[in-house]
């Protein structure tokens, strides 16, 4: 892991860069047992991450450490968290440096390796019972592939928006 120390550098670097920029929408699709597509804002003035499908939408408050989850049909329970919300796992998508896959427990596979290509650093997941991958963007300091204890999360449609503009 030595060799790849220096883009996992990067990776922290681009990942605390996000502060005070541009606000970040994107989907992400997942795949596995239950395939779900998401719609995220990410960085909202507030910091907020939101994320909604077809059934489900979640808001997540740094500053507060509250995440807000509605179910289709349900009222919204909101809570305040010790640490960064993992479920639904595409809101770590957008604050890389939250993922549980920085040395947890099993069976959280955890970074094994690092390699870059261009603008992009590839995470290698090892760990007893699982492997995968996390590859991070450095431009926007989100991850744009992961494939994580089965599940397949991929996002596209990423756009930048001066957030004082958004609706």
């Amino acid at each position: 892991m030595a060799d790849g120390l220096e883009h996992l550098v990067a990776v922290i670097q681009a990942a605390k860069a996000w502060r005070g920029r541009d606000m970040i929408t994107a989907t992400v699709d997942v795949t596995g047992a239950v395939p779900e597509t998401f719609t995220v804002r990410a960085r909202t003035p507030e910091g907020t991450i939101e994320a909604s499908s077809d059934h489900l939408r979640v808001t997540y408050h740094p500053a507060t450490r509250e995440r807000t989850v509605q179910e289709r049909g349900h009222p919204p329970i909101t809570e305040v968290l010790e640490t960064f919300p993992m479920q639904p796992l595409v809101l770590g998508m957008f604050s890389p440096l939250d993922l549980p896959i920085w040395g947890g427990l099993e069976p959280n596979p955890s970074v094994v390796a690092a390699t870059r290509d261009g603008g992009l650093v590839r995470l290698e997941l090892a760990g007893l019972s699982s492997s995968g991958h996390a590859v991070v963007d450095l431009d926007t300091g989100i991850v744009v592939d992961l494939d994580y204890l089965g599940r397949r999360y991929t996002t596209r449609q990423v756009r930048q928006v001066d957030a004082l503009l958004a609706d």
